[in-house]
This record gives structure tokens, sequence and C-alpha cells, in this order.
């Protein structure tokens, strides 16, 4: 199973960026760059425990059709999604406040199937990808977040 972490810290505090990613969930996650289509939030309640999101996640031209569902939701602080259709993936999203800001990490696990060729084609191919769209996403936030 692939796990990767990415942070960046954003000049902003942790109430402001947790509330634009919380609406970018609940809406388009339109900040993202690369690798994430047809974001659809399946739920109308605010994100929480329970929240359905569906998307394509599309790398290398391969899609996978994904429903997400938010388990562990913590107000200001962050929350955990788990797939509940399509490929493994689990997603970690921390707002903590640093000097001057907002340090806004983003963890994504998940495994490839099938159960030989998926590992190797996501170690040698996808996996680097991923890290790439996921640091390109995360400056996007920065950006759209600090600009006046």
């Amino acid at each position: 199973m692939a796990d990767i972490e990415r942070w960046i810290e954003i000049s902003a505090p942790p109430e402001e960026v947790f509330r634009f990613v919380v609406s970018e969930w609940e809406a388009n996650l339109g900040f993202w760059q690369e690798g994430i289509e047809a974001w659809t939030p399946l739920t109308s309640t605010p994100l929480g425990p329970g929240f359905q999101v569906e998307y394509v996640a599309r790398m290398l031209g391969l899609g996978m059709r994904v429903r997400m569902e938010v388990r562990a939701f913590d107000a200001g602080r962050g929350w955990s999604a788990y797939s509940i259709a399509g490929p493994r993936v689990r997603g970690d999203w921390r707002f903590e406040p640093v000097a001057g800001g907002t340090r806004f990490t983003y963890r994504l696990r998940y495994g490839m199937p099938p159960p030989i060729l998926g590992p190797w084609l996501d170690r040698t191919l996808l996996e680097r990808r991923w890290i790439r769209a996921i640091e390109a996403s995360l400056a996007n936030l920065k950006t759209r977040l600090e600009a006046p």
C-alpha cells in the first residue's frame, strides 16, 4: 500500500484555511491541480462524519471511480476519509497552527489492484506522479489563500 504525506505552510489562520478546504470538499475541490476529476459531493449535509463524495482518480490515462466517506472529523483540526467503493484509499487532512499561519498536511494511502501488477505499476509509474500532483495542489492552495 502506498503512503504519501506532504505538508505546506500557509500564511493564513488555521480557521480560514480549514473553512476554505471544507468549502472545496463540499463543492468541487477546485484547488486540486491534477489527478482528480468529476468531484461530486453525494451528501447535502455539511462536511462531517458520513459525508460522501465521488470522483475519478486519473493518472496516465487510467481512470478509477472512487467513493469516499468521511469517518473521523475534528472541526477546525481535520478529518479522515475512506473509500467505500473503488480502490482502497484513505485520505487524511490536518490543519495545525504554526507561527504566522497554518501547517496543512495531506496524507494519501492507497492500494493498486491487482495484487502483483498493481503495486509494481504504482512503484514504477504512478506514485511519483501522485506526489507531483499533491505538491502542485498544495502550492495552488497556498497561492489561493495568500493572494491579496
